[in-house]
């Protein structure tokens, strides 16, 4: 199932979606001409979880790897990896964004990105291999989207025998690929560790949570009333 488009007018600029874009835009094309610079931006910048278990296991006094948390978000290791993060951003990301408002939804962003390294680095099986991408944090997006937006319709194209192009309600589509990212999860721990795929499944269903409850915490605000 791959998303189209969303059928969720919305009348307000989506600035920091698009700058969001265009930053992980600018950081991929930025270093990938450059092999040298690239694996040396890995080392700088890139979450290495085994790093945050010693701080947290051993009581490492190894500082250096927090800003990572933040600077991971707008790596990617392909072109691939980036286009389809950028797109499900496009697609669920401005709607989100007016929702909550632009600088909310900023560090709204940053934190389930944050949350869904975190989870990560305490389900990895290979703390070793760095994490790098977006998926965590846009997965905290379409958590978000599902709160705010259940019955909205997501256009997807379903390559099954046929190619179909349908309508799909917004929680179905974010349910299954939620389930999907949970099965690929459980696998990859019964697994522990053997033919471990290279997706950080975990960081997506952390950030999904996350997105979830945040975006909970956002609806049940707004149905008070204050006199």
């Amino acid at each position: 199932m791959i998303p189209l488009r969303d059928i969720n007018p919305n009348n307000k600029f989506p600035l920091i979606n698009l700058l969001l874009i265009a930053g992980n835009v600018f950081v991929f094309f930025y270093f990938m001409f450059n092999s040298e610079a690239n694996d040396q931006f890995v080392k700088s910048f890139a979450l290495f979880p085994y790093q945050v278990k010693d701080f947290v296991i051993t009581g490492s006094k190894n500082y250096s790897f927090f800003p990572d948390f933040i600077t991971n978000i707008f790596m990617h290791g392909s072109i691939m990896h980036l286009v389809g993060n950028c797109w499900f951003l496009w697609i669920f990301g401005d709607n989100v964004e007016a929702r909550m408002g632009s600088i909310k939804y900023l560090i709204f962003y940053l934190v389930c990105g944050i949350l869904a390294s975190v989870t990560h680095v305490f389900t990895t099986s290979t703390p070793q291999i760095p994490v790098i991408g977006a998926s965590g944090a846009i997965a905290g997006v379409m958590g978000a989207y599902l709160i705010f937006f259940p019955g909205a319709k997501i256009y997807t194209f379903v390559p099954v025998l046929f190619f179909w192009f349908i309508p799909v309600p917004a929680f179905i589509f974010l349910i299954i690929w939620f389930g999907l990212q949970l099965l690929n999860g459980i696998f990859e721990i019964i697994k522990a560790g053997e033919g471990v795929s290279n997706v950080a499944f975990w960081a997506h269903i952390g950030g999904f949570a996350a997105g979830m409850m945040i975006g909970g915490f956002f609806t049940k605000k707004q149905s008070y009333k204050y006199y």
